[in-house]
């Protein structure tokens, strides 16, 4: 016969699961460490991920901060003053953890933080958060070890932000840039090309040059008159006198090599915080 609280013990056992509910237990090192959370009773959580065999959740306090709690290490991020974030992408990839938050803003509506946790060490960037250039949404992909984030609408000054072992790199959308930079040459070759007028005839100058035999005419064309002989002429002494001068080699036009303008751009130091 199972077991039944009285109702004077009912109160009581709601409140000691509760406790449970907010006790923290975090490894460090060698150390166990068992804490209280008494923001996970009141806090309202937003998203929530998994993250390896973790779990990752995005909450807002009742004081309404947005923080990210990392149930593995029992840590929290601060995201900050900002106003209706949200986690976009989240990928577990070799010594690291990357977490995309959307943090819109009035100049920026699709500006976001990327996060990458190392241990407990934690870098921040922000990505298309430029004003007049973050006005298009990001897509975000990834093979396994590296990570990329790239604006959406194939605009050809679109921009791509480029993560591989703990560096981050922005530039040009290499798709769109290569487009931009084939049309240039494109126009280059059109402007440099040679604009010979048609003859009257309405046939190329080459073509209108060319001799036209007469119509009627009988009989074979006569043989052309063999030239005469030249004299021979002494060699030319191998002195520098009476050369003409040289005359400098045209290279043509080539187009310029694609600028990406590729950039790296230093993370900024992010302090994990105990939770409480």
């Amino acid at each position: 016969m199972p077991l039944r609280a009285s109702a004077p013990a009912r109160p009581a056992v709601l409140l000691l699961l509760l406790l449970l509910t907010a006790c923290v237990v975090s490894q460090q090192g060698n150390r166990t460490i068992v804490g209280f959370d008494t923001d996970e009773l009141t806090s309202n959580k937003l998203q929530t991920f998994q993250l390896g065999a973790a779990e990752v959740v995005l909450r807002r306090t009742a004081s309404q901060q947005y923080q990210i709690k990392l149930y593995d290490r029992m840590k929290l991020i601060d995201l900050g003053r900002v106003e209706d974030p949200r986690v976009a992408d989240i990928q577990r990839l070799p010594g690291y953890d990357l977490i995309a938050v959307h943090t819109p803003t009035r100049a920026c509506p699709y500006a976001h933080q990327l996060y990458e946790l190392s241990g407990y060490q934690v870098g921040m960037w922000s990505i298309n958060s430029t004003p007049g250039k973050c006005s298009q949404p990001l897509r975000f992909s990834t093979d396994g070890k590296a990570w990329m984030a790239q604006q959406e609408g194939g605009r050809a000054d679109g921009l791509v932000w480029f993560w591989s072992e703990g560096r981050l790199t922005s530039m040009l959308d290499p798709a769109q840039a290569e487009r931009r930079n084939n049309g240039s040459a494109a126009g280059n070759r059109t402007a440099s090309a040679p604009r010979d007028a048609p003859s009257e005839t309405g046939a190329p100058p080459a073509a209108a040059s060319a001799p036209v035999a007469r119509a009627g005419a009988a009989g074979p064309a006569p043989a052309a008159k063999p030239r005469p002989a030249l004299a021979s002429q002494p060699a030319t002494p191998a002195s520098g006198r009476g050369k003409a001068p040289l005359k400098p080699l045209d290279a043509g036009r080539y187009a310029p090599l694609p600028d990406n303008g590729v950039t790296e751009i230093a993370p900024a130091k992010v302090t994990l915080h105990d939770v409480k």
